[in-house]
């Protein structure tokens, strides 16, 4: 931490200093430090006009201009390699974490300005390069601290799926923020100015954040009276980034209490010192969890980065229509996050929210599916059903970083959970290129609505679209369905045998 606070806020003076700390400054870095996620998770209103203003007003659906969209869904593939690598370095504690996040915004925002050259000058691979490389890496770096603090900091005051819940939460509000100050840059600048207005505006609201952000590990608690000191540390060394606080935290009272009776996101691992990436790849359980992770994330990555670009497709949608359509989605998803998280250890156990969000996600696809298939007359039912999938998603997402800790106690919750996060990457990658390659299978709809709605006079290009995506559909809900089914034999077979860590 940069930036001085009064003595009430100050999380090494008193215990009741940190509580408001944690309670009241986290949160305010968090969502200031969040901010990129507005661009980097709702690029979806980007997509559209960045390719027609490069491949020109005629431009069709096909796998040339998907580039466009592979570009933008690379940093989170590339985001998700890094943050092993990124936990490793925070855990030497060498770096303070703020110079991290201040690294990754400066990555960050140079992808952003290289992106708007690419456009300007009609340059795809400096696209590539600028988008998919230096936003990867600087939104990697990013989101790590946010991540894994988030978690951190809410456990000392037993409250672990609070932080998760709040860090989903700020990372869903700024995109859906973004659907419709975006195109408002659009519209009064250029496509190429949206990009380096973006930039300023993340820099700008970022730099506050990072002075007041911080590890616990960082500001330990210390208050000397006469021969007295309390320290709040960690049980073992600093091995994972400080975010281990052992498994007991500490009252207003100055008396130990165990979390596990705070909330039921706890674990039965003990161990001393934590175990190296090598040793947690070596657990079929890991293995079993990545593939549960991936199943039901796939299906809602692809609805997620895809939401504008299907109802233009297949509604022929206006664009303010579209960025409704997305800050729906997105300011729904950001809300379920935040209640996942109040919820967890509360009302419901991490194990009944990670099984209920991934087979809700089965209803929405196989809505989605049928109103498609039917004929996609009804544009809101159909948003309905996508809005349902992308309630799952956020649901599960704050499940995994959740179950990271459940399972693998805090010792191991730095690295397991950005393992995790690979399947992160792979389902936010693969997810929003097939999703876009059902819209290429017709063959020949323009991205431009008014001449897709000539196109798809013909009833046969309209009824082969539909059919298509209809199937597609059908396809992610199956996929869905396998996540479901993953999720509950791990829950009721491996977990229960106790073949855990």
């Amino acid at each position: 931490m940069f930036l001085p606070l009064p003595q009430s806020l100050d999380p090494r003076v008193s215990l009741e200093a940190r509580e408001r700390y944690i309670k009241f400054i986290v949160p305010l870095w968090m969502f200031l430090c969040s901010t990129m996620t507005s661009s980097y998770y709702g690029f979806n209103v980007w997509i559209l006009p960045i390719t027609i203003h490069h491949f020109g007003s005629d431009a069709t659906y096909t796998m040339e201009t998907g580039q466009i969209l592979y570009a933008f869904s690379l940093p989170t593939l590339i985001a998700a390699m890094i943050m092993p690598l990124g936990s490793q370095i925070l855990a030497k504690g060498k770096i303070p974490v703020r110079y991290v996040t201040l690294i990754g915004v400066v990555l960050y925002c140079c992808g952003l300005i290289l992106g708007g050259l690419a456009v300007q000058y009609n340059r795809l691979w400096l696209l590539w390069i600028g988008i998919g490389l230096f936003s990867g890496i600087g939104s990697g770096l990013l989101f790590l601290p946010i991540a894994i603090y988030s978690v951190a900091w809410f456990r000392e005051i037993g409250q672990p799926g609070m932080g998760s819940g709040l860090a989903g939460f700020t990372c869903g509000l700024w995109p859906a923020l973004f659907s419709f100050y975006c195109p408002v840059l659009i519209d009064q600048t250029s496509v190429p100015d949206s990009f380096y207005w973006n930039a300023l505006i993340i820099l700008v609201i970022t730099i506050p954040g990072i002075l007041l952000q911080c590890s616990p590990t960082e500001v330990p608690l210390q208050r000397n009276d006469n021969t007295d000191e309390i320290s709040m540390k960690n049980d073992g060394d600093d091995h994972d980034g400080g975010e281990q606080d052992g498994t007991t935290s500490v009252n207003n009272k100055g008396e130990e209490i165990e979390t596990a009776a705070q909330t039921e996101v706890d674990t039965d691992v003990h161990q001393e010192t934590p175990l190296t990436m090598t040793a947690i790849l070596s657990y079929r359980q890991f293995y079993i969890q990545f593939l549960g992770t991936f199943l039901c994330l796939f299906p809602g990555f692809a609805i997620k980065y895809n939401i504008s670009i299907l109802a233009s497709a297949l509604f022929q949608t206006t664009q303010q229509t579209e960025s409704i359509i997305s800050f729906i989605f997105l300011f729904t998803y950001a809300t379920v996050r935040l209640f996942i998280g109040i919820g967890v250890g509360r009302w419901f156990s991490v194990d009944i929210a990670a099984q209920g969000s991934a087979a809700i996600q089965i209803l929405g696809l196989i809505g989605a599916a049928l109103v498609v298939f039917l004929g996609a007359k009804y544009l809101w039912i159909f948003v309905i059903c996508e809005v349902i999938v992308g309630m799952g998603l956020a649901a599960y997402k704050v499940t995994v970083s959740l179950g990271a800790l459940a399972r693998w106690s805090m010792l191991n919750f730095s690295s397991v959970t950005t393992l995790f996060f690979l399947a992160y990457g792979l389902a936010g990658f693969i997810g929003p290129i097939l999703g876009w390659m059902m819209l290429v299978l017709p063959g020949d709809v323009p991205l431009n609505n008014e001449l897709a709605e000539e196109k798809l006079g013909s009833a046969t290009t309209k009824e082969t679209t539909e059919m298509i995506a209809g199937v597609v559909y059908f396809a992610f809900g199956l996929c869905a369905l396998l996540g479901f089914l993953v999720v509950r034999y791990a829950v009721a077979v491996v977990f229960k045998n106790d073949e855990n860590v």
